[in-house]
Protein backbone atom coordinates (compact mmCIF):
# COMPACT_ATOMS: atom_id res chain seq x y z
CA UNK A 1 0.00 0.00 0.00
CA UNK A 2 0.90 3.36 -1.15
CA UNK A 3 0.39 6.33 1.71
CA UNK A 4 1.02 9.83 0.83
CA UNK A 5 1.09 13.14 2.81
CA UNK A 6 1.49 16.52 1.98
CA UNK A 7 3.31 18.19 4.41
CA UNK A 8 3.46 22.14 4.64
CA UNK A 9 6.22 23.19 6.16
CA UNK A 10 6.74 26.79 4.55
CA UNK A 11 8.66 28.42 6.58
CA UNK A 12 9.70 25.70 8.89
CA UNK A 13 12.51 24.13 6.23
CA UNK A 14 15.55 25.00 8.22
CA UNK A 15 14.09 22.84 11.06
CA UNK A 16 15.64 19.71 11.70
CA UNK A 17 12.68 17.56 12.02
CA UNK A 18 14.54 14.27 11.63
CA UNK A 19 13.95 12.63 15.01
CA UNK A 20 10.42 13.51 16.17
CA UNK A 21 10.77 11.14 19.39
CA UNK A 22 12.71 13.94 20.56
CA UNK A 23 10.07 15.98 20.91
CA UNK A 24 8.47 18.83 18.62
CA UNK A 25 11.24 20.75 17.12
CA UNK A 26 9.48 23.73 16.79
CA UNK A 27 6.83 23.33 13.60
CA UNK A 28 3.59 23.87 15.50
CA UNK A 29 1.19 21.76 16.70
CA UNK A 30 -0.90 20.59 13.63
CA UNK A 31 2.52 19.81 11.59
CA UNK A 32 4.28 17.98 14.29
CA UNK A 33 1.06 15.57 14.65
CA UNK A 34 1.80 14.91 10.99
CA UNK A 35 4.89 14.47 11.51
CA UNK A 36 4.38 11.92 13.62
CA UNK A 37 2.17 10.16 11.84
CA UNK A 38 3.96 9.84 9.20
CA UNK A 39 7.21 8.30 11.20
CA UNK A 40 5.35 6.29 13.08
CA UNK A 41 3.49 4.48 10.42
CA UNK A 42 6.97 4.26 8.62
CA UNK A 43 8.13 2.31 11.39
CA UNK A 44 5.29 0.19 12.33
CA UNK A 45 4.47 -0.54 8.47
CA UNK A 46 7.34 -1.56 6.99
CA UNK A 47 5.38 -3.20 4.09
CA UNK A 48 3.78 0.44 3.16
CA UNK A 49 5.07 2.79 1.01
CA UNK A 50 5.14 6.45 3.37
CA UNK A 51 5.31 9.42 0.49
CA UNK A 52 5.84 13.28 1.63
CA UNK A 53 5.24 15.74 -0.34
CA UNK A 54 7.18 18.84 1.24
CA UNK A 55 7.47 22.85 -0.10
CA UNK A 56 10.86 23.19 0.93
CA UNK A 57 13.72 20.84 2.10
CA UNK A 58 14.48 20.14 5.32
CA UNK A 59 17.63 19.64 7.02
CA UNK A 60 17.00 16.01 8.13
CA UNK A 61 14.38 14.03 6.62
CA UNK A 62 10.86 14.16 7.34
CA UNK A 63 10.79 10.00 7.21
CA UNK A 64 13.51 7.93 7.88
Amino acid sequence: MRVAFLYSNRGIGAIDCSNPNLGNPGVGGTQFCYLLLMYYLSCFKKEWDIIAYVYEETIGSVII
